[in-house]
């Protein structure tokens, strides 16, 4: 009877791990809607890098929903000056990112009066 009070509440507290348990990012490449800008996240370690006009590379922590992007570099291509405007936004947006969520293969970071939305790549 022990026995299978122990294996009942192993079961139960794996289950309500996997509940909990948020989506991962890691592994995975995105492409943000209306805009040929990319964001993956690195497999083994927590580093996020990209695409927009020019390639672009940084760290990341998760905290539950929470997520904290720091960007520390790109390479220095020209664009069109529109590109290159969107490009400078998209920047300081991952800087205001505070929130993380994954639904249905997209993407969605929030932050300071900000909201990307990105699809999954497969």
């Amino acid at each position: 009877m022990k026995k299978m009070l122990l294996n009942l509440g192993l079961m139960l507290s794996l289950v309500g791990c996997v509940a909990t348990s948020a989506p991962s990012i890691k592994g995975k490449e995105f492409s943000l809607n209306d805009a040929n800008i990319t964001l993956a996240f690195d497999k083994n370690e927590n580093k996020f890098y990209g695409k927009a006009v020019n390639n672009y590379f940084g760290v990341y922590s998760l905290n539950g929903e929470n997520i904290k992007l720091e960007l520390q570099g790109s390479t220095m291509m020209m664009g069109s000056p529109e590109e290159m405007t969107k490009e400078t936004k998209y920047f300081n947006d991952l800087n205001k990112v505070t929130t993380y969520t994954i639904n249905d293969n997209s993407l969605i970071l929030k932050g300071d009066n900000v909201e990307l939305t990105f699809k999954e790549n497969k």
